[in-house]
């Protein structure tokens, strides 16, 4: 019971802190609550074992040679932490906001300031697209509204992306004026999106780790009853 509570007091401490961090920062949803507090216990679980695992080897190199399928299972877990936040996040904190933007002017815009710089036609091979050049906080986006020649009137919108650390932002036009004076457009924001991709990445290096063959270190050992010759 005792050594069970003292291997728990690390990775239970973190996900305790974690979930209080959480909450005092604003955080309300209970799915994503629970998301961060476990993984904040399985990161510092796979940490508390990595760390006492190299310190009986030696070094983390010598621990990664004689155990490099352990410490690509270690990784490939760790990444799907970070993929189930990134899917927490964009799922339960994904916000929509539309407006109408006259040329040139600024108007405030889901806590951002939003300016319709230009509404410019353009002509390319496959038919024609207006492309409208919008600023939010000084960020520019592009979004098109394409017209195919083999799709008769129909628009298709093409939406402008900022990709981000902490979140992608992308812009799509909804509606235009023919005259080029305004813009409906919708703003989506998805938090930590990234988070999902570079899980998946940090999973396929651990995967590759598992293949690797360990190298086992080879320790000499005197015979009992040899005595050494002076």
């Amino acid at each position: 019971g005792e050594k069970l509570l003292a291997a728990l007091r690390i990775p239970g401490g973190a996900g305790l802190l974690a979930l209080v961090l959480g909450f005092t920062f604003g955080l309300r949803s209970v799915g994503v609550l629970l998301t961060v507090a476990l993984a904040a216990y399985n990161l510092a679980g796979l940490a508390v074992l990595t760390v006492r695992s190299a310190r009986e080897r030696g070094s983390f190199g010598a621990l990664l040679r004689e155990q490099p399928r352990r410490q690509g299972a270690h990784l490939a877990h760790a990444g799907l932490v970070v993929l189930a936040l990134g899917v927490a996040f964009s799922t339960a904190y994904k916000s929509s906001a539309e407006i109408t933007l006259n040329k040139g002017q600024s108007t405030p815009f889901a806590g951002q300031t939003a300016k319709l710089e230009s509404l410019e036609q353009r002509s390319y091979p496959y038919g024609s697209a207006v492309v409208a050049a919008v600023t939010i906080d000084g960020q520019t986006y592009l979004p098109r509204t394409n017209v195919y020649v083999n799709g008769g009137n129909t628009l298709y919108p093409t939406p402008s992306v900022h990709y981000g650390l902490l979140g992608d932002s992308y812009l799509v036009t909804t509606n235009l004026d023919p005259n080029g004076q305004w813009a409906s457009v919708r703003l989506i924001s998805s938090p930590l999106v990234s988070w999902i991709w570079v899980g998946m990445l940090i999973i396929v290096l651990g995967a590759s780790l598992t293949l690797v063959t360990p190298r086992v270190a080879v320790r000499q050992t005197v015979p009992a009853g040899a005595v050494a010759a002076d």
